[in-house]
């Protein structure tokens, strides 16, 4: 063995000596070519043969002295492939290896046209991701892309569990019924794709389909449209929600629902929102009509809100109230305040006192009080318009309706600078004396002033007029007074 050794060193480098001129080395050839530091051929050589590269073990390769040089090159027998040594990482790498190669993301090595793999991306039916996820693409399959084995004209295919599998095509007339879990044909003389117009098949009494026309309490025809037959629906078929023993039923709007009992001696009426409601009336007996014939009085009670009783014909008053009896109409409210909101009509064929007010009437418009004077005497006491509020209200003087009373200071004989004037009501061409409100306005006397809502002055407060002059009277008294004791004690000056 080292004789073979020692004569291939020697040849080696006599072959180098006879070709040092041109810088490489040739074996199995005298002419080795100018790009190859070293040619080896084997046309000299009896038979082709091939350039053995060192075999070791992973053990042996651990073996070679240091240093290593860069890019040496072994056969590993442990895992047959070439390696070569890195100096720049200090190890050895595959000689052919994924980490050598490089290729884009999500993309794959092709052979090309040229048979050279070639980097692409997949596309079409199905797609890779770069951790080698294969996904088919959505509505990428279609049936000539399925092949299921036994296919043939007619054939179903079915989950037998484990695989898809086929079902034969069946006969004319069969039936696809389930047994055991799976599909399967079956004959059914007894229906057929004839069948009467207007007509279905309904299971008769031995379990076969039977064609009949249906009847009863709905009809259908040939086109399916069915009908549901007058008459034919009665209070047992009707089931709602909550019902209970003298319930009502109406229509939300969505659905038909149910109202609940109401208790007795409530009335149905409707609320804001058109839906029926019970409501109470206190004393009545199944109608108003009833409770008034009865003489017993009626409460209109509502939970929130006003009673609103409208006429119906463009002629009517927005609310008239008659009594035949011997009492008026009395108006009660908790604050104390009757109101009304425009022009009502009251009317009493006999007895005394049209309409009895307590404490106050507020009034929206204008108040009609026929064969009486504008303000009434009731008990002695003036009935009075307050023209910004539009409140009518008794003129009280008792304590018991007054707070926070004092002394007024004013200077009382402003009064004396206002002067009576003569004119006529607009449209009117009857003349009158009056006071004239703007001037009363501007010598500071707004007492005595009635203003509108927008504090434009409207009217006189005459009945307040004595109240002033009452006050300059009492101050001309005192200098009357003063007058008189001056002239006292002058005479006995004189005496």
């Amino acid at each position: 063995m080292n004789k073979i050794f020692t004569a291939f060193i020697l040849s080696f480098f006599m072959s180098a000596l006879a070709h040092s001129q041109t810088e490489n080395v040739g074996i199995g050839t005298n002419s080795p070519d100018n790009s190859a530091v070293l040619h080896v051929a084997f046309d000299a050589i009896t038979g082709p043969k091939g350039l053995l590269i060192p075999r070791m073990s992973t053990a042996q390769r651990t073996s070679i002295p240091a240093p290593l040089a860069n890019g040496l090159l072994i056969f590993n027998t442990d895992n047959n492939q070439f390696e070569f040594y890195n100096s720049s990482t200090t190890s050895w790498l595959p000689l052919l290896s994924t980490s050598n190669l490089a290729l884009p993301s999500g993309n794959i090595f092709v052979g090309n046209g040229s048979n050279i793999a070639t980097a692409v991306s997949m596309s079409g039916d199905a797609v890779i991701t770069n951790t080698g996820v294969l996904t088919i693409q959505d509505n990428s399959i279609d049936g000539s892309d399925i092949s299921i084995a036994g296919e043939a004209l007619g054939s179903l295919a079915y989950y037998n569990g484990t695989d898809w599998v086929t079902l034969a095509a069946g006969n004319n007339g069969d039936l696809l019924a389930v047994s055991a879990g799976v599909p399967a044909w079956q004959n059914d003389n007894s229906v057929s794709a004839t069948l009467s117009a207007g007509n279905i098949y309904v299971g008769n009494a031995t379990n076969v389909a039977t064609g009949v026309a249906m009847s009863g309490d709905i009809l259908m025809d040939a086109t399916g449209l069915t009908t549901i037959q007058d008459g034919s629906v009665d209070g047992n078929d009707l089931s709602l929600a909550a019902q209970a023993s003298g319930s009502l039923t109406y229509y939300n709007g969505t659905e038909w629902v149910t109202l609940g009992v109401g208790t007795d001696g409530q009335f149905l009426s409707l609320s804001g929102g058109g839906v029926p409601v019970w409501a109470d009336v206190a004393g009545g007996s199944g109608s108003l009509n009833d409770a008034y014939t009865n003489g017993q009085s009626i409460t209109l009670a509502p939970a929130n809100g006003s009673v609103v009783i409208a006429g119906t014909l463009d002629g009517d008053a927005a609310l008239e109230l008659s009594n035949n009896g011997t009492n008026g109409i009395g108006l009660l409210v908790t604050d104390g305040l009757s109101r009304f909101g425009n022009t009502y009509t009251v009317t009493q064929a006999t007895g005394t006192g049209d309409l009895v007010v307590d404490n106050v009437l507020e009034v929206g418009a204008d108040v009609y009080l026929p064969n009486t004077q504008v303000a009434p005497n009731l008990n002695n006491v003036s009935i009075v318009v307050d023209n910004v509020t539009g409140i009518l209200y008794k003129e009280v003087s008792s304590r018991r309706y007054k707070d926070n009373i004092k002394e007024y200071k004013f200077a009382f004989d402003r009064v004396l600078d206002a002067s009576v004037k003569e004119y006529t009501i607009k449209g009117s061409k009857a003349k009158q004396i009056g006071l004239i409100a703007e001037e009363l306005d501007s010598l500071g006397l707004k007492y005595l002033v009635a203003y509108d809502k927008d504090g434009r002055p409207d009217a006189v407060h005459y009945s307040k007029v004595s109240l002033y002059l009452l006050e300059v009277v009492k101050q001309q008294q005192k200098e009357i007074e003063s007058l008189r004791s001056e002239i006292e004690s002058i005479k006995e000056k004189i005496k």
